[in-house]
């Protein structure tokens, strides 16, 4: 906790003593009570006398209201600061300004100073519709206390003297109970986490992420696109300083290092060729070498003599453990033939070692082959021989925290297992941070509570340890915008060109745009959470659609442009474009994925099936289910004859394949109607209809990077002709599709849309005291 936060210690779940009470008890001995001078926070530092901001030394402009309100929520590190509050501090009664305005523009004025933005923040958090709050760690010199007005001591201190005097008076009586709350304050404090000293080990303009320490300190291994060709690639680099080598060159990714435990091999995750893993020498000049084709994340054991790795799928942004239909293997680093630890588990994924190299621990679920949905998943142990995995219950004690550990957040990953502490990266609220949880031995139980590490605001990920307790992890921050690809779509011709729809702080992503390409909704968290937005292609207007507490998602407009279904909370509500009353469709469904032309139905997930409901007597009936897998991305074919789907299937290592179906509202799609549009060699995702039905566009990895394909149709049979050829090349690992969140595309007569995350971030370093 930060000095001067009240409330609850994370550690122990009592009561803290506000260290300003003890504080001005003590100060109030003296004649005069101390203020601080300078209040440091990362790379800046406020000087409360002087009023001035500088960074590194240097000052920066920031005056008036914006540096009195920074001043104002710096005095309360971690708690939230009202509008109320700062309008009756900085505007009160019989000032005549439009306040909202004015906030909004002090608020701006200092994250622009600072850096900060409202959708990723370091310093100042939005509490939607309330205030806002400021999130990372402040040190004081001088004092430890921050007064009431930071520009103005001398009237602190008169205003205190009547109490310090009373003080005095009775002196002999307070002096005892000042004693007894000071001792049990400092007792409090020794017990909490003392703050990491951080050193920033690269400077990378661009994406720098996975790092990874050798056993003994000395190398650190990451995956960046530093080489300015657009992919990410493994870099090798002494921890005490010095130049980056480079290790791979492959136009593909290359991600997800781990060093032998002697520090002379790398293992790693590469895009190429469908995805695998590879071995290349440390120090460079080797030639790597094909290991394990699909896998992922792989894991040298203590002794080096094994290699741990799952395969499978990564559902969500590729940040957390969101495995899906994975399997974990066991494989010599000289190859042969993987063993299979998992077989008792449907899905399984994303292991690490027990210190002594006889155990596994990994995320998944026994019965579902979406783990990150189902509510009983949680972190696993079992033998390296196989046998029957054992349940940490680690997910029911992070929950207890209110850490998130369902989709679609990110799921806590465990990245390293030292002696009794899992080592792991998760979502608290807006902020991916550290964190330690021990484990107990023999019975492997996870109870909690867990420690949090690092306190920044951005994504801390991946901590890897050395065995001297050096760490090193990555700070990421990430976007998601609208972009649009404006063509011809019934004519997939020339190479289009790239346009931004959307820019600026905000996350905004899952498009879908009306037939005639004039109106896209989309969600944003512009203001505060995510919302459902309208915008109008003309002229660029933005009007909100929803606008409340909860996380609407996934909207959908039906091709006449007048309605949107949308999902929130786990139902379906729909709402007029033009303003109307909201409408709650289906409780207890999925994602809406498509309405027929003339608005009647609209088909919708509801796993591991594709239903349809009839809207104007909302009921359902099954549409789409397979037998063994799951089907999702339902669109209707223009003529309303056609129905295209994505089938993702457990029997070829969870693959997604795209068909089509002819379309009867009247009951289920019997199998052997559906007509295979790409086989299960890539992940291909996403279909859409051109607007005359003779072309299907699609997402797929099969060049390594997610792409934009098409493939041509029969007009009459809607049988694939020819082979699929791209549309538009997306190799950029820090702006790809797959970094938005959910990504979505969607097609209109003259332009297709989607939403791109952009990543950026760097390696740092710190130091902890193993017990």
């Amino acid at each position: 906790m930060n000095p001067g936060m009240p409330g609850k210690s994370p550690e122990t779940g009592l009561e803290s003593l506000r260290y300003e009470d003890c504080a001005a008890c003590l100060a109030a001995m003296n004649e005069s009570v101390p203020y601080p001078r300078i209040v440091r926070f990362g790379v800046y530092e406020l000087d409360l006398a002087s009023e001035e901001l500088r960074k590194g030394g240097l000052k920066i402009r920031l005056s008036g209201q914006p540096f009195q309100i920074l001043a104002m929520l710096l005095e309360r590190p971690g708690e939230g600061v009202t509008r109320e509050q700062l309008q009756k501090k900085l505007w009160p009664d019989g000032t005549f300004v439009d306040f909202d305005h004015s906030l909004n523009t002090a608020i701006n004025k200092i994250r622009e100073a600072l850096g900060d933005s409202a959708e990723n923040p370091r310093f100042v958090e939005t509490l939607a519709r309330r205030g806002y709050r400021f999130i990372a760690t402040v040190e004081v010199t001088g004092s430890n206390v921050l007064p009431e007005n930071a520009a103005s001591a001398p009237a602190l201190r008169a205003k205190r003297r009547p109490f310090e005097r009373l003080l005095i008076a009775t002196g002999v009586l307070l002096v005892p109970v000042v004693g007894v709350a000071f001792w049990w304050f400092s007792h409090r404090v020794s017990q909490m986490p003392s703050p990491l000293k951080l050193t920033r080990l690269t400077s990378d303009s661009r994406l720098t992420t996975d790092a990874v320490i050798s056993c003994d300190g000395k190398l650190v291994a990451f995956a960046s696109d530093r080489g300015r060709e657009g992919n990410l690639d493994i870099w090798v680099k002494q921890a005490a300083g010095g130049e980056p080598i480079r290790l791979t060159r492959h136009p593909a990714d290359d991600s997800q290092p781990d060093f032998s435990p002697e520090g002379s091999q790398i293992v790693f995750r590469s895009e190429r060729d469908g995805g695998g893993i590879y071995l290349i020498s440390a120090l460079g000049g080797g030639q790597e070498r094909l290991l394990a084709p699909r896998g992922r994340n792989p894991r040298f054991s203590p002794d080096g003599s094994r290699i741990a790795y799952w395969t499978g799928i990564v559902v969500g942004k590729p940040l957390g453990g969101q495995a899906a239909q994975g399997s974990l293997f066991v494989m010599a680093p000289s190859g042969g033939t993987p063993i299979s630890i998992s077989s008792r588990f449907v899905s399984a994924g994303c292991p690490i070692w027990s210190p002594d190299g006889k155990y596994l621990f990994f995320y998944g679920n026994p019965e579902s082959l979406w783990p990150h949905t189902a509510t009983d998943s949680d972190w696993w142990v079992v033998s390296r021989e196989g046998g029957k995995p054992v349940k940490t219950g680690a997910f029911g004690a992070l929950t207890m925290q209110q850490i998130e550990s369902r989709f679609p957040s990110v799921v806590p990953l465990a990245t390293q297992w030292i002696e009794n502490l899992i080592f792991f990266y998760a979502r608290l609220g807006d902020s991916v941070n550290l964190w330690q949880v021990p484990i107990t031995s023999g019975t492997w139980q996870v109870v909690g509570p867990a420690q949090r590490l690092t306190s920044g605001s951005g994504l801390e990920i991946r901590p890897s340890l050395a065995k001297d307790g050096t760490l090193v992890f990555s700070s990421l921050s990430e976007n998601s915008d609208l972009w649009c690809l404006p063509f011809d779509t019934n004519r997939a011709g020339p190479t289009p060109r790239l346009e931004q729809l959307s820019e600026g702080n905000a996350a905004e992503y899952s498009p879908a745009i009306s037939a005639d390409g004039k109106t896209v909704v989309f969600v944003s968290d512009r203001s505060g959470n995510p919302d459902i937005w309208m915008r109008n292609l003309n002229n660029g207007q933005d009007v909100p659609l929803t606008s409340t507490q909860e996380s609407e998602a996934h909207p959908e407009i039906s091709p006449d442009g007048s309605l949107v279904a949308y999902f929130v909370d786990g139902r379906i509500q729909t709402v007029p474009t033009l303003g109307g009353v909201t409408e709650v469709l289906c409780q207890g469904c999925g994602y809406p994925w498509n309405f027929t032309s003339d608005n009647r139905h609209l088909a919708f997930n509801q796993f591991p099936q594709v239903y349809l409901l009839d809207i104007p007597t909302k009921s359902k009936t099954s549409l789409l289910k397979p037998s063994g897998s799951a089907t999702s991305q339902a669109k209707f074919s223009p003529d309303g004859r056609w129905i295209t789907f994505g089938e993702i299937s457990a029997s070829v290592g969870g693959r997604f394949r795209l068909f089509v179906a002819p379309f009867q509202p009247e009951g289920e799609i019997p199998e052997e109607k559906w007509i295979a549009l790409t086989d299960d060699s890539t992940l291909d995702d996403k279909p859409r209809w051109s607007p005359d039905g003779n072309l299907m566009y699609f997402t797929s990895k099969r060049d390594g990077f997610v792409c934009l394909w098409a493939q041509r149709l029969d007009p009459a049979s809607k049988r694939p002709r020819d082979a699929p050829f791209v549309v538009y090349h997306l190799h950029q690992a820090r702006r790809s599709l797959g970094h938005g969140g959910y990504y979505e595309i969607s097609v209109a007569r003259d332009k297709i849309v989607f939403n791109l995350g952009e990543l950026a971030g760097n390696v740092w370093m710190a130091k902890l005291e193993l017990k």
